[in-house]
């Protein structure tokens, strides 16, 4: 196990030690029996911190008999019994130490009592005047000392002045469904929990007294009815036992105002619903008689809630990023100790720690700080597991909050083409945890052109951050804002970018050529498409550099089959291999390119030779005439010999254009004679012809 596991361990055992460390805190312990069992019964706690309880029901029959509970011997004792027998009765305890009871009587008559434990005696009061025969009304203790009656099944709300001993209606109770329990707070706050509104609820409806309104909130974990519920020292409402209309309940849950949370709190020993509960003086709860599904109890449980009261602190803190502060804050109601002797231990949602407690602000105060690291983002309940030396544990609840890291970062702007896809690195951004390695990173991008958010793929690069690529096609040309998210647990932090979309450059086919020097070529040059279909043909232009030196605009024209033809007329002017290249442009766009051979032949090259006179020996004339298929030459693109057959030779000189020339020649014969001479000429392309004309030098005959 290594260090870090072994923490944890010992973290957690810590919590355990707490949770267990005194049986009795935390837990329901059976006392006394009654002398009989009760259903429907009253309890309520006297001011001499005896427990009272008074009617209720068994096996079909209404009681009158009432008994007492002494916590000091473990005993109960008969009192007077009631003037009627009455079940379903509802009670509480008065600011003058008296009990005031409503109930139904075995006529069916809803009756009021008042009791005074102090002479055992019973009063008559007044009946509340509204209809609350079936069932009889739940009472409450507002905080202006008048007791609230909220009725099962009639909608009204009715308040007993005490001094004037008179009912007056407050307000309807239509959120409060039949069966449910009432209990009042320390500021006159009544709450109405679960009931049968037509199914077995877990609502909890809250009355303002002053107010007069009735707020509909904070429902409990379980839904329950014919529970009971009640604050007691530690200021949470405690909702006991209860059926879900089948079973009885044994979860014993506490709702913390402070929190506007339920949280679970004990088990009963013996689930039981249609029981009675009362609070002693040391904030005990009982949990007297009822119903365990079978039969009538006559059992009594008690739950001592913790001294030790507080709440969780509510914590924000960054991912990645060391928290270090409060995290809860209580109060020890017995007898407060030095902060030595309090040990915590702290659940926050992925982690455990332990915590340091100190003195708080006021005597009697304490404060429980730690120092942890989260590694992710949440919202979570923070449990606080408090002991202290004398054996008393507690659970305090919170909340902490773990924000996502900052991101930091944009978009990447970049160019492409429509119709043409691409993969493209569309953003960087750093993330402010140094923990995190971008495993637990997803993004995805929005490119804008309504092809909905799809993924993206998230890689970390050298300056310690992360980049994001993703590959798309745009289908049209123009500009888009992109939107990268990065996302950890579900959260998103947005990144913006544009994406500059042109029509993309053609796709261009360059033909090959074959041609002759001097001889006009016309026709199909180069064949092209475009990757956006949508184009039209008028949006393209189209150049030819012949690689002669000479360049010249292309003819665009449809070629039947999506694509384009580019058409064009040349004349080479000599022979030679020439690369040719065509460029076409789309307009907004790119340019494509392609290249090809023009092979261009020699054109025929011929001489034709005379029959000659000379008068003399000097011979000066025309000896041949040439015919070059070029009509572009010219005579300096020629090499001409003549032999003039008599052994010698000499160059020969061209006249004439266009391909059409006479070769001329200056030679003095020694003797007179007939001669053959001979003309050859070659152009510069390596290109050759010969001839012979006959000279008649004398002339002789």
């Amino acid at each position: 196990m290594n260090s870090s596991s072994r923490k944890l361990f010992a973290i957690l055992s810590l919590i355990l030690v707490v949770v267990t460390a005194h049986a009795q805190i935390g837990y329901w312990v059976y006392k006394a029996h009654m002398s009989v069992p009760r259903t429907g019964a009253a309890a309520v706690a006297g001011q001499d911190g005896k427990i009272y309880v008074f009617g209720g029901g068994n096996a079909g029959i209404f009681l009158k008999t009432a008994e007492v509970y002494d916590p000091s011997t473990d005993s109960w004792s008969p009192i007077k019994s009631m003037p009627f027998e009455i079940e379903g009765i509802a009670a509480v305890a008065l600011p003058d130490g008296r009990f005031l009871f409503t109930g139904l009587t075995t006529s069916a008559n809803n009756v009021s009592l008042m009791y005074d434990p102090a002479t055992d005696t019973y009063s008559n009061a007044p009946a509340i005047p509204g209809n609350f025969l079936a069932p009889p009304p739940k009472l409450a203790l507002g905080n202006d000392g008048n007791v609230i009656a909220a009725a099962d099944l009639a909608p009204q709300i009715w308040s007993y002045n005490i001094t004037g001993g008179t009912w007056q209606r407050l307000a309807d109770n239509a959120l409060v469904p039949s069966e449910a329990s009432l209990a009042t707070d320390s500021n006159g706050i009544v709450y109405a929990t679960g009931g049968n509104d037509g199914a077995i609820t877990k609502t909890q409806v809250t009355y303002n007294d002053h107010t007069h309104v009735w707020l509909n909130n904070w429902p409990m974990t379980i839904a329950r009815k014919q529970h009971t519920t009640t604050f007691t020292v530690d200021g949470r409402l405690y909702a006991i036992g209860g059926t879900d209309g089948t079973n009885p309940i044994q979860l014993v849950e506490a709702f913390d105002p402070a929190t506007a949370k339920w949280t679970f709190a004990s088990f009963l020993n013996t689930g039981r619903y249609n029981h009675a509960t009362a609070v002693d003086g040391s904030g005990r709860i009982y949990a007297i008689g009822g119903n365990n599904g079978s039969t009538n109890l006559d059992s009594v449980e008690v739950y001592q809630p913790s001294l030790l009261v507080g709440n969780g602190t509510p914590i924000t803190t960054t991912e990645g990023h060391v928290f270090s502060g409060v995290v809860a804050k209580f109060k020890d109601l017995g007898s407060s100790e030095s902060p030595i002797n309090y040990t915590a231990a702290i659940q926050y949602g992925g982690g455990a720690t332990v915590g340091v407690v100190s003195a708080g602000d006021t005597p009697g105060s304490f404060v429980v700080t730690a120092t942890f690291t989260t590694t992710s983002s949440f919202t979570h309940e923070t449990q606080i597991y408090i002991t202290d030396s004398d054996g008393d544990s507690n659970v305090l609840y919170g909340e902490i909050t773990s924000f996502l890291a900052n991101i930091n970062g944009d978009g990447i702007d970049f160019s492409g083409s429509s119709n043409v896809p691409f993969f493209e690195k569309i953003a960087h951004f750093t993330y402010d945890n140094p923990l995190e390695t971008g495993e637990n990173l997803t993004a995805t991008v929005d490119w804008g052109d309504g092809s909905g958010s799809l993924p993206a793929t998230i890689t970390a690069n050298n300056q310690g951050g992360f980049d994001v690529s993703a590959g798309h096609t745009y289908t049209s040309s123009k500009s888009y804002q992109f939107m990268v998210n990065i996302f950890k647990q579900g959260l998103g932090r947005p990144l913006f970018g544009t994406a500059v979309i042109s029509p993309a450059p053609p796709v261009v086919a360059v033909n090959s050529i074959s041609g002759v020097e001097g001889t006009l070529f016309s026709g199909k040059v180069a064949n092209f498409t475009n990757p956006d279909p949508n184009i039209p043909i008028g949006s393209f232009s189209a150049s030819i550099d012949w690689g002669d030196g000479f360049t010249t605009s292309g003819v665009i024209l449809s070629d039947g089959a999506g694509g384009f033809n580019v058409n064009g007329s040349h004349t080479y002017s000599r022979t030679n291999s020439y690369t040719v290249r065509v460029n076409v442009s789309v307009l907004g766009g790119g340019t494509g390119t392609g290249t090809n051979v023009a092979s261009i032949a020699n054109a025929p090259l011929t001489a034709t030779g005379f029959s000659l006179i000379c008068k003399t020996t000097k011979f000066t004339d025309s000896v041949a005439s040439i015919s070059d298929g070029n009509h572009l030459s010219m005579p300096s693109d020629f090499t001409v010999n003549i032999f003039w057959g008599d052994g010698k030779s000499s160059a020969g000189t061209l006249t004439g254009s266009n391909g059409s020339y006479r070769v001329l020649g200056n030679h003095t014969y020694a003797k007179k004679g007939k001669f053959t001479a001979t003309v050859t000429v070659r152009d510069r392309d390596g290109a050759s012809t010969s001839t012979t004309s006959l000279i008649n030098v004398g002339p002789v005959k």
